[in-house]
């Protein structure tokens, strides 16, 4: 009976040591996930997006924005092909404006730099009449970690016919206000005037 006694003790301390191996395996796995994760979610994250301008929703305003819980440094912008937009013709050509030629030296979290890109329907009425704009761009997006190591880049598709033919509800702001007033104003001055009360 002792020889089965010591060899049910023998397996049982194998299959301990097994378990152990196997638990020490499993925790080595999830302290590495854990720092990856850890390491992934205090790292800067650079994103490039066309949004709706908050002056109307006919405008679209190209924006870059650190969603990241750390600081981004030396980030740079390259687009598969030129920017253009139907306001380039005013003096303020998209593809000049020194964030995006330039880069950004340093961008901290939830900080963003926003521009106006161009009018949705002004940009459609120019490709009607043979502008030939492009309706999308692909950015790719290199920048740095805190520390100066460089993350891999990120690359984006700017479209801007999204919005194109999409529903949307018309908000009014403080800048529709002021130019309701402003109408409000010019029609009061012209009644003044045909009553005299100048």
């Amino acid at each position: 009976m002792g020889a089965v006694t010591d060899w049910l003790t023998g397996v049982g301390t194998a299959a301990t040591a097994v378990v152990a191996v196997v638990a020490a395996v499993i925790a080595y796995r999830a302290v590495r996930e854990s720092k990856r994760l850890r390491k992934d979610q205090a790292r800067p994250f650079v994103a490039v997006t066309l949004e709706p301008s908050g002056a109307s929703r006919h405008f679209l305003d190209l924006v870059v924005r650190n969603h990241g819980r750390t600081i981004a440094r030396d980030v740079r912008f390259s687009f598969d092909k030129a920017l253009r937009s139907t306001i380039d013709d005013t003096g303020y050509p998209i593809a000049n404006v020194k964030f995006l030629r330039d880069g950004i030296a340093t961008l901290v979290p939830d900080a963003e730099y926003r521009v106006l890109f161009d009018s949705v329907p002004a940009r459609h009425e120019a490709n009607r009449s043979g502008a030939d704009m492009p309706d999308s761009y692909t950015v790719t997006v290199r920048y740095k970690n805190r520390d100066g190591d460089a993350l891999p880049p990120e690359e984006y598709v700017l479209d801007s016919a999204m919005s194109r033919s999409a529903p949307y509800a018309q908000e009014f702001k403080m800048h529709d206000l002021v130019k309701e007033v402003g109408k409000l104003r010019e029609e009061f001055h012209e009644w003044a005037k045909q009553a005299n009360w100048d």
